[in-house]
C-alpha cells in the first residue's frame, strides 16, 4: 500500500455482463488456479457445483446458466485481486463498478464471500422477478461515440425520462443506458443515425441503476440487509458520492444504492485523480474498466494483467 508521499492507486473491479469466455482465456495459469479455489469455496454458498459447470461449459456452450455465468465471471475478479495481494501488491482505495461492488467490498474486507454470492443470486432473483412469461421489457446498453447532451436531446425526442435513463456516464463519450427495452432500441438507432461509433443491448434484462427498479428490488434489499457488513481494510470509494468509505454502516449505505440511483464513474476515475490517484489497477481480465474510462492526467496510468505480463511484471 502506497504511503503519503508515493503514487496511490486504486484496484477498480467490473460489473456483471463481461464474456466469461475471453475472462477465462486471459487469466494466467496461477489465476486460474486462484479461480478454481474461490470457485469451489464459492460452491457451497451457490448450492452448485461451479467447477462443474466450467467443465461443462467447455463441452457445451450452446447452455447457459445465468447465475453460474455472472457469478463465475464476477469471481475472476476477485481471483486477480488474491494474485496481487499474493505478490504484495494491494491498494490504496477500491471501487466497485455496478455489482462489481459486492466483490469490492469483499476484497476490501468489509463482506463475506458468502455475502457475495447471496447478493448477486438476488440479483438474478430481481431479474426473474422483472421477466414474465421468461421475457423481460427491460434492458441496458450502451453507447459509445455521442456526448451526454445529444443522449439526453435523443431520449427527449423519442422516447421519455420515465421509460429510457442514463444509468451511467462511463466517459464523455460512452453511456450505458437502462429502462424499457422496446425504447431503449429505439434510442440506439436513433444514436447510430447521429453517429454513435456504437450502440447496443448488453443482455442484462433489468434496469438496474434507475428508479424503475423499485418495483423489482425487494429480493436485492432482503438480501443486502441480511448481510453482516464490518469496516473496510482498504477504503471504498463510492461511485454515488465520491467520497472514502470505511466503517460497517457505511458499506451498508452503499449496498443501499447500488440498483437504484445512477451510477457517477466518470467522475469518479476524476475524483481519484484530484486526490493522487495515478495507478489505476483493473481486476477485470478482460480490461473492462480500462475500456469504460478516461484518464485525465499525464501521469495517470492503467495497469492490467495484460500489460504486467507483456513487460514482465507478472
Amino acid at each position: 500500500m502506497a504511503g503519503d508521499t508515493e503514487t496511490k492507486n486504486v484496484f477498480l473491479f467490473q460489473g456483471i455482463g463481461c464474456n466469461l469466455d475471453r475472462l477465462i482465456k486471459a487469466l494466467s495459469e496461477e489465476e486460474s488456479e486462484m479461480l478454481n479455489t474461490i470457485c469451489a469455496e464459492a460452491s457451497e454458498y451457490a448450492k452448485t457445483d461451479l467447477l462443474k459447470y466450467l467443465n461443462y461449459r467447455k463441452e457445451d456452450t450452446e447452455t447457459t446458466d445465468v447465475f453460474s455465468e455472472w457469478l463465475v465471471a464476477s469471481l475472476t475478479d476477485v481471483a486477480v485481486f488474491r494474485t496481487y495481494q499474493k505478490k504484495g501488491i494491494t491498494p490504496d482505495y477500491i471501487v466497485g463498478y455496478s455489482l462489481g461492488l459486492n466483490n469490492a467490498m469483499h476484497c476490501a474486507g468489509s463482506i463475506s464471500l458468502e455475502a457475495c454470492v447471496n447478493i448477486l443470486k438476488s440479483g438474478i432473483e430481481c431479474r426473474e422477478e422483472a421477466s414474465r412469461n421468461g421475457q423481460s421489457k427491460y434492458e441496458m446498453a450502451a453507447v459509445i461515440g455521442l456526448e451526454e447532451d445529444v443522449i439526453t436531446d435523443l431520449i427527449r425526442r423519442y422516447s421519455s425520462d420515465e421509460k429510457v435513463k442514463i444509468a451511467s456516464i462511463n466517459t464523455e463519450f460512452m453511456m450505458v443506458l437502462s429502462g424499457e427495452k422496446e425504447e431503449i432500441q429505439i434510442i440506439l438507432d436513433k444514436a447510430m443515425e447521429e453517429g454513435a461509433l456504437k450502440a447496443f443491448l448488453l443482455g442484462v434484462g433489468i434496469p438496474f441503476h434507475t428508479s424503475m427498479m423499485k418495483d423489482y428490488s425487494s429480493c436485492y434489499f432482503n438480501a443486502i440487509n441480511n448481510v453482516r457488513y464490518g469496516d473496510a481494510v482498504y477504503p471504498i470509494v463510492s461511485i454515488y458520492s465520491q467520497k472514502k468509505l470505511i466503517t460497517a454502516e457505511e458499506m451498508h449505505i452503499e449496498m443501499s444504492r447500488n440498483v437504484l440511483e445512477e451510477m457517477k464513474w466518470k467522475g469518479t476515475i476524476e475524483y481519484l485523480e484530484s486526490i493522487g490517484v495515478r495507478d489505476f489497477y483493473d481486476m477485470s481480465a478482460t480490461e473492462a474498466n480500462r475500456k469504460a474510462s478516461t484518464l485525465g492526467n499525464k501521469g495517470s496510468r492503467f495497469i492490467t494483467i495484460k500489460t504486467l505480463k507483456k513487460n514482465g511484471g507478472f
